[in-house]
């Protein structure tokens, strides 16, 4: 639910109200004014967007973790 901005977390369907882009469209609104391959556009560059993101999340608490491996060594090695 952390995607689903505040207002649409009590909507029936809270995932239709994930903002797809910039403008703020939502699969909501793409249902209501827009065509099915508009729909399918912003999905895919949002989700492409999505995982490079957590792909990013990932590899920085990764690197985070070997830094305080390293630290950690180097800092049990002045003793």
């Amino acid at each position: 639910m952390r995607l689903v901005p505040p207002e649409g977390r009590e909507r029936k369907f809270p995932c239709r109200h994930i903002p797809l882009n910039e403008s703020g469209e939502t699969i909501d609104s793409f249902y209501h004014s827009g065509t099915a391959e508009e729909l399918e556009g912003a999905l895919i560059q949002w989700l492409s967007a999505a995982i490079q993101k957590l792909e990013q999340e990932k590899t920085n608490a990764i690197s985070g973790l070997e830094g305080r491996k390293t630290e950690g060594k180097a800092a049990g090695s002045l003793h």
